[in-house]
């Protein structure tokens, strides 16, 4: 599970529109290469959006990843199934030997229609987004902004039949034309690995670094941030029904900045997860996970495991449908930190109507339990009167996204989501007369409404454009708004 912070929060905390198929899309940038502790996420969510976009987003990433058709292989893949074939064509018998042919035969074709590899890729993409309402703020306190991003990559792939490794140098530039205050440049580099091992073992690394330079109104020099990811993986596939996977993480964050270099943390994450397919369209996916995050002023430091469990499963030709259930446990390794218990349920389905128009829903609900372990007397009083904040949060969210490809180059996304937030902050007091408590709560719904075009003008070039219009109501009047963004994107790959 991957943390929320504030500082990652740069531009998604406006509700960017810029996820195709989704009313949000926060530009989360390289805020997700840090990893994080495992926070939970209703909580933390807060800080910025209480939608959880980014777990809606995945959700829906996953389900679609299973509509890919299958058959769509790589030329190192074709060919270790020509040499599997080969090998059972000499030990079969007559019969055999003849339906092995005609699947050398086909494999063949399937060889000759694999694309040439790509040894140098590069490209860019300039995006410009304007809204109402930058900073959240309510009717007749809104802000209105203009924003310019520009990225451009270069990537050269170094792979062989077994192996793949390619190398990939990313820049991006963000512009603000009234809030210059958030402008920010970020310079990336990217290596990825991956070999087969034998048959069925694979091994894959992958390494990101990254430097983050941004304007700050706390010091007269810019903000500096490098975040670093490094990631080790080994599956291997035991049989046609089940395969297991291993992962080793490493991240850590540094700020160079002297005001904020106390904010710096590194984590390690290891992993288990296995994969069982039950019939050849239904499968069931599990795994445990622990995380130990620590931060420079040690306040933040911190132990998580998760376990998960979902099912994938195909009810008919067209429809597809999934569930997904984790539950999360952190433990605080100073005395200010907090111990958060996080369960998350969700589940959804796709449904191909037509050829030319699909449907998703997402449904996804998230409790969370914080129990704050900074008990601490006030100033000037006795020990035995104390204090102690503990926080219940809840989350349901509902997404449904329409998918219409109205002409063969032309595809029109429409997306609906609906979100209700709900916090409980339960402070409890204990002093000579004994123990009380006092609960504050807070609740509110937003609906953001997102319709967008995406259009293919060649091969190479592609161009989008949407229009989101969110609402919030909430119990307390600073949090009530509305938002009107326009966003529009044009990318080219070479």
């Amino acid at each position: 599970m991957r943390s929320f912070r504030s500082e990652y929060a740069c531009s998604d905390a406006r509700l960017s529109s810029k996820g195709i198929g989704f009313v949000l899309c926060l530009t989360l940038g390289l805020g997700l290469m840090a990893g994080g502790p495992a926070y939970a996420v209703s909580g933390n969510a807060e800080q910025f959006d209480p939608l959880v976009a980014e777990n809606l987003r995945e959700f829906h990433e996953d389900l679609a990843a299973e509509e890919k058709p299958e058959g769509a292989h790589t030329e190192a893949e074709v060919m270790e199934m020509i040499e599997q074939r080969k090998n059972q064509s000499s030990e079969g018998d007559a019969t055999d030997k003849d339906t092995i042919d005609h699947q050398l035969e086909e494999l063949q074709k399937e060889l000759l229609n694999v694309p040439k590899r790509d040894r140098f890729k590069m490209g860019g993409d300039s995006s410009f987004s304007y809204t109402n309402n930058y900073n959240r703020a309510p009717h007749g306190q809104v802000d209105g902004d203009s924003v310019v991003e520009t990225t451009v990559y270069g990537l050269v792939d170094f792979g062989g039949r077994r192996t793949e490794l390619s190398y990939e140098l990313r820049g991006e530039r963000n512009w603000h034309v009234h809030h210059q205050n958030d402008n920010y440049n970020t310079i990336e580099q990217r290596i990825r690995y991956r070999r087969q091992f034998f048959r069925k073992l694979r091994h894959s690394i992958q390494s990101r670094l990254s430097r983050n330079s941004q304007r700050t109104i706390e010091v007269d020099d810019d903000k500096i941030r490098i975040d670093s990811l490094n990631r080790t993986i080994m599956d291997y596939e035991f049989s046609r029904k089940l395969s297991l996977s291993t992962e080793l993480e490493f991240n850590k964050r540094l700020f160079t900045t002297e005001p904020f270099d106390q904010d710096s943390t590194w984590d390690v994450a290891g992993a288990i997860s296995g994969v069982w397919h039950l019939t050849p369209k239904s499968r069931i996916s599990g795994g445990y996970r622990s995380v130990y995050n620590t931060i420079r002023t040690e306040v933040g430091n911190a132990v998580a495991h998760e376990v998960h469990l979902k099912y994938f499963g195909k009810v008919s030709r067209k429809v597809s449908s999934s569930f997904d259930v984790s539950l999360s446990k952190q433990y605080a390794k100073s005395s200010v930190g907090n111990n958060v218990t996080t369960m998350k349920l969700g589940t959804g389905f796709i449904w191909q109507v037509t050829p030319k128009m699909q449907l998703s829903v997402e449904a996804i609900r998230e409790l969370q339990n914080s129990t704050s372990n900074a008990v601490a007397s006030a100033p000037g009083a006795p020990e035995e009167q104390t204090n102690k904040p503990d926080e219940h949060f809840s989350n349901e969210s509902l997404n449904l996204s329409i998918n219409s490809r109205l002409r063969p180059k032309l595809t029109l996304i429409t997306s609906v989501l609906v979100s209700h937030f709900r916090n409980k902050i339960t402070n409890s007091q204990r002093d000579l007369s004994g123990l009380t408590a006092t609960n504050e709560k807070r609740r509110n719904i937003t609906i953001p409404i997102s319709v967008g075009l995406q259009y293919a003008v060649t091969r190479w070039w592609n161009w989008s454009v949407d229009y989101t219009y969110t609402h919030r109501t909430s119990d307390e009047q600073p949090d009530d708004f509305k938002i009107h963004e326009f966003f529009t994107r044009t990318s080219m790959n070479f």
